[in-house]
């Protein structure tokens, strides 16, 4: 799995850097290893936890059953690779996205929901590539 892979190469590296900092020659050299160390890891985590996190355009209507907790799905088209785990912020926006498509522009409202994919159904006559995604509040 991508995720496994990708922690994987975070701990070899902090066992790299740690090792670093366990040979610096002096305090200020050992020191200077840490902040470097603990910037180069805060980096990697950040890339692969934005990895987990999609945010997504929702027409008002939808949202606001999203908002009522009468739509614990989301049908998406999927270009992302969602997995189950994954975190959705789902935004409101100020028109739908036909009337965006139409020449509307692309605001907010600033309302937001985030929502955990708890399970991913593709095929039983969906087009290819879309996905029914099962969410509950995160």
């Amino acid at each position: 799995m991508k995720t496994q892979q990708e922690m994987g190469v975070v701990i070899e590296d902090f066992i790299v850097l740690l090792k670093m900092q366990r040979d610096a020659p002096n305090e200020a050299t050992r020191l200077a290893c840490i902040d470097s160390s603990i910037n180069k890891l805060t980096e990697k985590l950040k890339a692969i936890q934005s990895s987990f996190t999609h945010t997504l355009k929702t027409d008002r209507d939808v949202f606001e059953e999203s908002h009522a907790h009468h739509k614990p799905f989301e049908i998406r088209f999927n270009d992302r690779d969602y997995k189950v785990g994954d975190l959705l912020i789902l935004k409101e926006t100020m028109y739908s996205g036909a009337a965006i498509s139409k020449g509307a522009p692309l605001e907010y409202t600033g309302r937001e929901l985030k929502r955990e994919i708890t399970s991913i159904v593709t095929g039983y006559g969906m087009s290819d590539g879309w996905v029914v995604m099962g969410v509950k509040p995160a």
